[in-house]
């Protein structure tokens, strides 16, 4: 049983691997004051926002203007990043953090 199951865990690591290999959209970084973040935009609503040694799964929800993204209802943190441009705000549950450039 051992065998099989790191069998089936190679096969899923590898694809996932491979599905993240091929992913075009870039890794844009931002400072956020004395923090910088990197942000993996991918096809369709979905951003992987990594801060330190957390990454934060978020999905686009609806925004007047610019692109804004959330971690689930309920998820703990709460993390919203909305950005617009070069510019972008964030804030871990009711820390707001500086506001964020985008780095050249």
């Amino acid at each position: 049983m051992s065998k099989m199951r790191t069998l089936i865990l190679s096969v899923i690591l590898s694809s996932c691997y491979s599905l993240q290999a091929h992913d075009d959209k870039p890794t844009v970084y931002f400072n956020c004051g004395k923090d910088r973040i990197w942000a993996d935009f991918h096809d369709g609503d979905k951003l992987d926002l990594t801060l330190g040694r957390v990454t934060y799964v978020m999905h686009q929800v609806k925004s007047g203007s610019g692109a804004r993204y959330e971690t689930p209802k309920g998820a703990k943190p709460h993390v919203v990043f909305w950005n617009k441009g070069t510019q972008a705000s964030l804030t871990i549950d009711k820390k707001q953090f500086p506001r964020c450039h985008q780095e050249k």
